[in-house]
């Protein structure tokens, strides 16, 4: 099970939530790329963080008309294995999965209707 999730809101032409989640491990190796050097636990989460932003960015940034009429939140880390991330009834749900080192990364768009 992921023991790491970052989130990040939509709000405005869209809503929902855009959540990664990953291993420890994975989480690690992915702040270490992006510091150039191994990571406390805090940057590790700053770090997930920031990817997910920059995914959710990304993604906002390819639908036409959307980009100045949908807004991001701060990202919002969570660090635990007991717990479940579950987004308002009614949407659709996007999974993307794929593994690194034989983990799994999990990338998750929650739409709202």
């Amino acid at each position: 099970a992921p023991e790491l999730t970052a989130i990040v809101g939509l709000a405005g032409s869209i809503c929902g939530l855009f959540s990664v989640r990953c291993s420890k491990a994975i989480g690690r190796n992915l702040a270490e790329k992006m510091l150039g050097m191994a990571g406390s636990d805090e940057e590790v989460l700053d770090a997930l963080g920031e990817i997910c932003n920059m995914l959710a960015g990304s993604f906002k940034s390819r639908i036409p008309g959307i980009a100045d009429t949908c807004m991001l939140s701060v990202p919002t880390t969570i660090c635990g294995a007991d717990y479940h991330v579950r987004a308002l009834r009614g949407g659709q749900r996007f999974e993307l999965q794929m593994e690194c080192d034989g983990n799994l990364i999990q990338v998750i768009l929650h739409l709202n209707q």
